[in-house]
């Protein structure tokens, strides 16, 4: 990283803008924004001699109302000062933080240094540049777990002149505190993001200024505090490929010879489709992917340093009790009601095995079972179910939610397995506590009901495990979790049943030896112990979610109430993937999930999520307002949605 450099003038595309304190205000446009003079970090695309972009960080200092509202509209322009180039790696946003961390790094070095035993370290924020005392959070705890930050904001608040900016006089940072600060970044670039909280377009300016006026309110966070947490997206950000990655089209297989093993294979899969995942936007990487749902954030760093542990024990077969005693101590349960499968499909499909008979024996001894499934269902129960040769009762959504009474009434008809996703997918419509008692107490005690919790962590409940503790007393439901989700461990492929401890002990017989490997058995145990991160985790999604829903609402778009972490909206896949693409980002097909005419969006860090809404806002409102309505709207989808409140 000694690609520091020292730059006369340069043509500068600014990205990405992170400003301190003083241009919070002016971009807010306060009163006396006119007499402020302010500083931000930038990132900006630059040109070579021959044409070729890159990425470079710009700090820069004095810069007055103007200068800065010419930043933030990305106004390419001569700036004079000092660029630093990026790795290729690094999200151009997170980017921003780096003279903050650095300064942040700095800070919390000096503390160490001059009282190693210091239990809080104490900042004084009001002299300090934006996102530094948020970055001394977080670089605190990852130094000292046991330790915090405390700001100082003694004399904070307005003058007669309006707001009071202390000069911060310290010396500039190195190039080899900015390089440790960038490589940082690229080595941990989730741990870094709950610093950027929010992403602003120019016309969401207004709600800055709004954010600013609470924040110096008494009793509520100060404006240091805020500094730093808002990036502002530059416009026009870089254009992208207009496309999305297709699926790769392979040439059709040869008709397999009768009577041969391939024939019988594929006579199986018949009714089987295959699975379409979502996908990236060409030439964006993993940064807009908004068409899975994954968690935006990386686990927290004990997990890292966890699977860097057991690397180093890779020759050997992983050991599972430890691990298996430790989660069923955090949800409070027997271990004996607990398995651990490769993610939740492995569950699926040896419930379907097991429970969903295609073998009928002797009259009375065991019978030819069905499953019911809503419809749309989640893909991966119809084809377990499927393989499992088992005919499938598919009861209609009404609203994007279970009819449960329908459902109910199915199994009475002999079913021997229900799925119940819980918030559902593809829609994120969860169902209420008392009317799953009613519904299980509905169901005969034969029929076997799996409660997929996987997006349960989303949801907005007083006890998270209210439904382990129901399962305790009715042999016939199981509930089904994931680590993918909330958890952040998608990659890793762990999830888990909590159940009777019988049906448990016939999965466990039932699964492959070692089916959970040894880095996710280590995650697993590294992760469950860092409950804050998690609620961190949730509460942005949360956030970001309801900001989604609102500008939905705002536009006039009918969408399903999610508690999850996507929201599916009536809107036409092809021409909101084509207008995303410009920005980096990929949503889902809702004809993939069952819903055609409808778009999949998963929730994802501010950024892109700010990225989103402007394009929602833009071009479908813009198109919206053509005598021939907006191709956005779509006209395909066979789902009665009621306009939720």
């Amino acid at each position: 990283m000694n690609s520091r450099s020292q730059v006369g003038n340069f043509d500068v595309r600014p990205l990405w803008v992170l400003p301190d304190a003083v241009g919070l205000v002016i971009l807010a446009d306060s009163p006396n924004a006119s007499v402020h003079r302010g500083g931000a970090a930038v990132v900006g695309e630059v040109h070579d001699a021959s044409g070729t972009p890159s990425l470079v960080l710009i700090e820069l200092e004095d810069l007055d109302a103007d200068e800065l509202t010419e930043l933030v509209r990305g106004l390419t322009r001569s700036i004079t000062g000092r660029a630093t180039a990026l790795p290729e790696a690094l999200d151009p946003a997170l980017a921003c933080v780096a003279p903050s961390l650095a300064e942040a790094r700095r800070l919390v070095v000096d503390a160490r240094e001059d009282v190693d035993e210091w239990r809080s370290l104490s900042l004084d924020g009001r002299g300090l540049p934006g996102g530094t005392v948020e970055c001394a959070r977080i670089e605190a705890l990852r130094l000292h777990p046991e330790r915090s930050v405390e700001i100082s904001a003694n004399g904070r608040g307005h003058t007669e002149s309006g707001f009071s900016f202390p000069f911060h006089g310290d010396v500039l940072l190195s190039d080899t505190e900015l390089a440790e600060s960038l490589a940082l970044l690229s080595a941990h670039p989730a741990q870094f993001r709950p610093v950027i909280q929010r992403a602003l377009g120019r016309d969401e300016l207004p709600r800055l200024r709004a954010l600013l006026e609470t924040s110096t309110s008494p009793g509520t966070h100060s404006l240091d505090q805020l500094a730093g947490r808002v990036v502002v997206r530059a416009a026009p950000t870089t254009p992208h490929p207009d496309q999305v990655r297709s699926e790769p089209k392979s040439p059709p297989p040869a008709a397999p010879l009768p009577g041969t093993p391939a024939a019988r294979a594929l006579e199986k899969v018949a009714d089987v489709p295959g699975y379409r995942r979502g996908r990236s936007a060409q030439g964006a990487g993993a940064g807009g992917k908004l068409s899975a749902n994954e968690s935006p954030f990386g686990p927290p760093p004990i997990v890292r340093a966890a699977l860097a542990a057991a690397a180093e024990n890779l020759n050997r077969y992983p050991e599972e009790d430890p691990v298996l005693d430790q989660l069923a101590e955090h949800l409070g349960i027997d271990v004996e009601r607990l398995v651990l499968t490769n993610g939740s499909d492995e569950l699926c499909y040896l419930l379907a095995r097991l429970v969903l008979d295609d073998e009928p024996g002797d009259p009375g001894a065991r019978r030819q079972g069905f499953a019911v499934v809503g419809d749309p269902c989640y893909q991966i129960d119809a084809t377990a179910s499927t393989l499992a040769g088992a005919p499938i009762v598919r009861v209609p959504l009404i609203n994007g939610a279970h009819d449960l009474g329908a459902m109910a009434r199915a199994a009475r008809e002999g079913a021997t397995l229900v799925w119940l996703p819980s918030p559902h997918n593809p829609t994120g419509v969860a169902v209420a506590s008392d009317e799953l008692v009613t519904f299980l107490d509905e169901v005969p005690g034969d029929c076997l009901v799996v409660l997929d919790e996987a997006y349960g962590g989303f949801t907005q409940c007083d006890d998270p495990n209210a439904t382990l503790k129901l399962s305790e007393g009715r042999p016939n439901l199981l509930v089904q979790r994931t680590f993918s989700k909330d958890w952040g461990l998608a990659g890793l492929r762990v999830g888990y049943a909590v159940g009777d401890a019988t049906l448990i002990g016939a999965l466990r017989r039932a699964r492959p030896p070692f089916s959970v490997n040894a880095l996710a058995l280590a995650a697993v145990s590294a992760v469950i112990g860092c409950k804050d991160w998690r609620a961190s985790v949730v509460a942005r999604i949360v956030e970001e979610r309801a900001l989604l829903e609102s500008t939905l609402e705002e536009l006039g778009v009918a969408f399903f109430p999610s508690e999850a972490n996507f929201v599916t909206c009536a809107l036409s896949f092809p021409d909101l993937r084509d207008a995303l693409a410009s920005e980096g980002l990929s949503v889902r097909d809702g004809a993939d999930l069952g819903l055609p005419g409808w778009t999949r969006i998963t929730v994802g860090w501010a950024p892109q999520m700010a990225a989103l809404r402007d394009v929602l806002q833009h071009h479908v409102d813009a198109v919206a307002k053509e005598p021939r309505g907006s191709p956005f709207l779509s006209s395909q989808s066979t789902v009665h949605l009621d306009r939720p409140s």
